[in-house]
This record gives structure tokens, sequence and C-alpha cells, in this order.
């Protein structure tokens, strides 16, 4: 059998790459209540740290990668998933927001949402 042996050295770059991702993308999803563009970049980083999470997760598995580059790969896709979820919670409070600014304000009044009567 043909069988290569675990890789080892320190963390590759595509580990610490989706470490940082995933930092950057969280931070960035947590300052989407001020600003909401970065909420959305915010997203799109922590979804491109959880595939590359996996992807390097594979190549740990197959030993194509160090040993070292595991725990890397986890935290980014800890991280990423945060984002994600920091960013849904956010995406689901303007929702709120906006719909009950319609029901309560622009339904009370009779007013269009448009300003056309």
């Amino acid at each position: 059998m043909n069988e290569t042996p675990p890789a080892t050295g320190p963390a590759s770059p595509t580990s610490i790459v989706t470490t940082a991702l995933g930092g950057v993308g969280l931070v960035f999803s947590l300052m989407g209540c001020l600003f909401m563009p970065f909420g959305m970049l915010g997203a799109a980083l922590c979804i491109v740290a959880i595939v590359l999470g996996i992807v390097e997760m594979g190549k740990v598995r197959r030993g194509e990668s160090p040993e070292a580059s595991r725990t890397l790969a986890i935290l980014g896709e800890g991280l990423g998933g945060g984002g994600c979820l920091v960013s849904g919670c956010w995406s689901l409070l303007m929702l709120a927001f906006v719909g009950l600014y319609l029901f309560l304000i622009v339904g009370a009044t009779g007013a269009s949402a448009l300003g056309v009567h």
C-alpha cells in the first residue's frame, strides 16, 4: 500500500488565512449595526473562511497539510460561523424594524409607503 506519511511542520498558509478571514469577518459582522455594508462584507468573508476551513481540514485528514493546521482551520471555521450568525441576527433585526415601521407608522396614518395616495 502506498500511504504517504502525515505532513509535519508549521501551520499551512491556508489555515492562517482561514483564521484571519474568520476574525476579520466576525469584526465586520459586529460593525454591521453601524453601517450595513460592513455586515454584508463580514458575512461574505465568514462564508469564505468556513469554506477554506473545510478544505483545509480535508487536507489535514489526507496528510497533505501539517497537523498544526487543524487548530487554525477549526478556529477559522468557528469565527466564520459566529460571524455568519451575527450577520443573520442583524439582518433579521433590521427586517423586524422595517416591518414594525410599515405596520405601525405607515399603517396607522393610512399613508402609502411610496408617498402616493
